[in-house]
């Protein structure tokens, strides 16, 4: 075994993390398609959220990558220019959902402090 990625154990791990990782995508997914199909959940808060289940879905496609390059025989090694380019979109989804958290945290706390504020 020349490299740390050949070893069984390596690969194991790998798959399980990327398997348990990929039911968050699901339920990401399925809270996106709730949030445009409901007619009702297009509050603000809500509408935030679906945006924060965009960014975080976007953060757990980024693992993919590195797993494929695991997984896939050969060198799993590409040229970093691909690697950035492919990366760029969910690292910028990543780094976005704090700053989501902030902003829904923002709204609930004016909602309970100041809750005629909120009523149309």
């Amino acid at each position: 075994m020349s490299e740390a990625r050949e070893s069984p154990l390596v690969r194991t791990i790998w798959v399980i993390n990327t398997c348990v990782d990929q039911i968050g995508t699901v339920l990401f997914a399925i809270l996106i398609i709730t949030t445009i199909k409901q007619k009702r959940l297009h509050g603000t808060c809500h509408l935030l959220l679906g945006i924060y289940a965009v960014c975080s879905l976007l953060s757990k496609i980024q693992i993919l990558l590195p797993f494929t390059l695991i997984m896939l025989p050969g060198t799993g090694k590409i040229p970093r220019l691909y690697c950035a380019l492919i990366q760029i979109i969910p690292v910028g989804g990543s780094m976005n959902v704090f700053s989501l958290m902030l902003v829904i945290g923002a709204d609930r706390m004016l909602a309970i402090f100041m809750p005629l504020w909120l009523i149309n």
